[in-house]
């Protein structure tokens, strides 16, 4: 990372603070993992503490007592947060965060940066010093990470089916704090529109309405909000709606040249609708109308919110006492669903491992990728997450593997070259972090990919293991929407189930997904046994269809 040689010890203490902070992070954007939220209060103290240092020798006048406020203002706000490690675990107080650090240090720093007309040459000059670096760190948050955390609230009130009106309160099915506010919504709105989610933009945005004007002095933002709103009328069909959004907006600013030019292009989309007796959609259908996404995955949100199996599908299902490679070592099992088997086991990690699995792998964190058809590694939304992978030359991982063996009889060795298994992939969830369904096979499309050399050394993604290194307050439940089956996250346990037939082909019924987090910090460690580690472990069966 470039740090720009500054001659006052302020700036180049700022600097190498922001470099030490920026090592030790994960890398990557700062929403995709609660590990990089927790340390955001600890970097704006020292962002605060640079300020300090620096207007303590400043002459004083307007400029200096009126940043002196805002600093002071931000010490207060940052206090409620810097000794509270619960804090980032509530995704309002962390889209607070974010937005604090993102648009309000980031506007007052372009105040002085644009308007440096305070008679004091070494304001700009310490503001550009600051902004550089700051935007120079890869850890800093930046517009994307605001942005991935109004999506999160977004998703998290669509999945769970939340009240808008408790989200905008601050109260969460598990918890109270802070209320949002009407700033706060039309941004989540806003960002809504960009990602082309227009039935959740249109309930942040009206709730966004509402909140801004009971104050006259937000006529400004009502307006923005309006204008937002009647594009996402029209393009759900209801350009009656948009126009009446305009109608509005020009009441409260009737000069507004951007409003009058809007409702001359809506004026004209209600001729042509009018024009060939296109159908408009009322406020109420637009209202039931839900978004047409993977993520909809039949039973996806229904398993995310708890409702699975109905007693009687229950009550097939036992916990028992599994025997294990080793005589009298029996292993605590739960079966979630029996065909396919996917089963918990309980009691199967210690705390001392769980951290020692965390210290390791916090020092390589990366933003969590998928395999893509044509076999490539992306980054995508579909996945919010950051992992790191340890191998077993760890002496914790390596102990691990072992056990896995011991109590699912299959081969978890990992080697250079035609491994039994992967290395272990650690993962920890961000802002209502989660994986949408789908399948750990690496085969697409349900067959093999020859041309892959690690397939063809080590076949297929036979079975899964999932270490939890974490308990959830609230969501994050794993789920397996064709089966109705749900494993709610349980530190200390872990869940199996085999990706394939016995003949090697996937099992398609092992769709399966990682449920938004609700509330909560979310670690799981994966490992991946491959095919060829156990030929004659898990044989095929007389019968080729199974």
């Amino acid at each position: 990372m470039k740090i720009s040689i500054i001659p006052k010890h302020d700036y180049v203490y700022f600097a190498v603070v922001c470099w030490i902070v920026d090592f030790h992070l994960c890398f990557g954007e700062v929403f995709t993992a609660i590990c990089k939220l927790r340390e955001l209060p600890v970097k704006e103290q020292a962002l605060i503490a640079t300020f300090d240092r620096f207007l303590k020798d400043q002459k004083e006048n307007y400029a200096i007592k009126e940043l002196k406020e805002f600093v002071e203002k931000m010490r207060e706000e940052n206090k409620k947060v810097l000794y509270d490690s619960h804090y980032v675990e509530n995704p309002i107080n962390s889209f607070q965060l974010l937005y604090r650090i993102v648009h309000i240090w980031g506007e007052k720093l372009s105040q002085y940066l644009h308007y440096p007309t305070y008679n004091n040459k070494s304001l700009p000059y310490f503001m550009n010093s600051v902004f550089n670096n700051t935007q120079q760190m890869s850890s800093w948050p930046k517009q994307f990470d605001l942005r991935g955390a109004s999506m999160a609230l977004v998703r998290l009130r669509y999945i769970y089916n939340l009240d808008i009106e408790d989200i905008r309160h601050g109260r969460l099915p598990t918890s109270q704090t802070h209320g949002l506010t009407g700033i706060d919504l039309l941004t989540i709105g806003q960002t809504a529109t960009e990602f082309d989610n227009q039935a959740e933009a249109i309930r942040w945005l009206t709730e966004s309405i509402a909140v801004l004007s009971k104050d006259p002095q937000n006529n400004e933002l009502v307006v923005r909000a309006y204008r937002s709103l009647a594009d996402m009328f029209v393009k759900f069909n209801a350009p009656h709606l948009a126009l009446d959004m305009m109608k509005t907006a020009l009441h409260i600013d009737p000069n507004n040249s951007g409003v009058k030019r809007d409702m001359a292009i809506y004026n004209d989309v209600m001729t042509d609708y009018v024009k060939h007796l296109r159908p408009f959609l009322t406020i109420l259908e637009i209202n039931n109308l839900k978004r047409d996404a993977p993520i909809f995955t039949p039973n996806y949100a229904e398993l995310c919110r708890g409702e699975i199996k109905t007693p009687e599908e229950l009550s097939q299902l036992s916990c028992r006492f599994r025997k294990t490679q080793i005589p009298f070592i029996f292993a605590k099992e739960e079966e979630v669903n029996s065909d396919p088997a996917i089963l918990v086991f309980h009691d199967v990690i210690s705390d001392s491992e769980i951290v020692q699995l965390q210290k390791i792998a916090h020092a390589s964190m990366r933003r969590s990728t998928v395999v893509e058809r044509d076999r490539s590694l992306q980054e995508t939304d579909v996945r919010i997450s950051n992992n790191a992978w340890i191998y077993d030359s760890e002496s914790v991982a390596d102990k691990l593997s072992r056990r896995i063996e011991i109590i699912t009889g299959l081969s978890a060795l990992n080697r250079n070259y035609d491994t039994h298994a992967e290395p272990y992939q650690v993962v920890n969830y961000g802002l209502g972090g989660m994986y949408d369904p789908h399948f750990d096979s690496l085969a697409k499309d349900g067959q093999p990919k020859s041309e892959d050399e690690a397939y063809r050394n080590s076949g297929e993604r036979t079975a899964t293991w999932m270490f939890y290194l974490s308990d959830v307050l609230s969501g994050g439940a794993t789920v397996f929407p064709k089966l109705k089956a749900r494993v709610q996250v349980k530190k200390g346990s872990a869940t199996f189930w085999f990706n394939t037939h016995r003949n090697g082909l996937p099992d398609m019924r092992t769709l399966h997904a990682g449920c938004p987090i609700l509330e909560g910090d979310k670690w799981v460690a994966n490992k991946w046994l491959r095919s060829i580690g156990q030929t004659f472990r898990r044989p095929c069966a007389l019968n080729p269809k199974l």
